[in-house]
């Protein structure tokens, strides 16, 4: 069997660049922190805390964040000795007690407690998980509405005349000047981060999916009537298969605006939980590493989400384009 290398691609070569960068700019930041002598251990150390945390920092803050975290308690055992006599010792025991998640802001003491394991990422699950379900709702509901609303605007030219304004005010609107206004008309939180997910990705949406139909020509649809298909035959194998290039494509770009509106939201008025949670309550008490690690998991998750599933869908059905 043939084992044939892959093809080179400039793409190996952007996350390194990445990380050499991000590790150009923390050396540059600690060239310009001054530096102090501490009387008692002789070594030098800087007078101000470090602003952004480095790759192995954040890297040592993500062991630390997810693995589990068990209590620790001493005890007194006292056992019978070779001549009978008491002996009495202290023994350290780890109990698996449920531990608070950190940067955890639920007021049921039900809800700030986890039973930590390394299936759960220890404190940092349940922020993952959080914010996993709040964009996922709203871009699943976005979708529905976007493929629906483009196919009508892309058959109906007064529709598409009536929706073209609103998508073009809707997208230049940022996701962040929804969330003040939705957090105060929807009194539950999970309900208005879900809503303004939704206003963020539907609009880009709906007009790839318009477009993709107003590219398939009149020929196509001749050709497809000339060999006997209907309506519903010309719908199912003519005009879907035609637009499913534009509506993966679509869905790439909706689940980006969807994921940054996600952030923003929960920043402003999460539910508790949530990546952006993490980002504003650890740059609140300072904490660098935290603050980094959560925009990392943040870029990450988009990145994986961006290349394992829609570019991979967008790859397989650009062959069905028609033009």
């Amino acid at each position: 069997m043939n084992v044939s290398m892959p093809k080179f691609s400039w793409s190996w070569f952007s996350i390194p660049a990445l990380l050499l960068f991000w590790v150009m700019i923390v050396m540059f930041m600690d060239s310009q922190r001054s530096t102090q002598l501490n009387k008692k251990t002789g070594e030098t150390e800087y007078s101000q805390p470090r602003v952004i945390a480095s790759p192995l920092e954040v890297l040592d803050a993500f062991l630390t964040w997810s693995r589990p975290q068990y209590e620790t308690k001493t005890e007194t055992k006292t056992t019978k000795g070779p001549d009978g006599k008491p002996l009495t010792r202290e023994v350290v025991v780890v109990t698996k007690t449920p531990q608070k998640v950190r940067y955890d802001q639920k007021q049921s003491s039900s809800d700030v407690t986890l039973r930590q394991s390394w299936w759960t990422l220890g404190s940092i699950g349940p922020h993952l998980w959080q914010s996993f379900i709040e964009v996922a709702i709203g871009f699943s509901i976005a979708c529905i509405v976007a493929i629906i609303l483009g196919f009508w605007a892309g058959f109906s030219k007064g529709f598409r005349e009536f929706i073209t304004p609103l998508n073009g005010i809707f997208m230049s609107i940022p996701a962040i000047a929804w969330a003040p206004m939705m957090i105060t008309v929807f009194p539950n939180p999970l309900v208005a981060i879900v809503v303004v997910v939704y206003i963020a990705a539907v609009s880009p949406m709906i007009i790839s999916i318009m477009e993709g139909i107003l590219t398939i020509t009149g020929q196509e649809v001749r050709a497809a009537r000339a060999l006997g298909c209907k309506t519903k035959q010309l719908f199912i194998h003519v005009y879907i298969p035609a637009s499913l290039p534009f509506i993966t494509s679509g869905m790439r770009i909706g689940f980006s605006q969807a994921w940054r509106a996600l952030v923003a939201a929960e920043i402003i008025g999460g539910v508790g939980r949530g990546l952006g949670q993490v980002v504003d309550l650890s740059s609140q008490v300072g904490d660098a590493q935290s603050m980094m690690l959560a925009i990392a998991l943040i870029g990450f998750l988009s990145y994986l989400f961006e290349r394992l599933i829609f570019r991979r869908m967008e790859k397989h059905y650009e062959v069905w384009r028609l033009n």
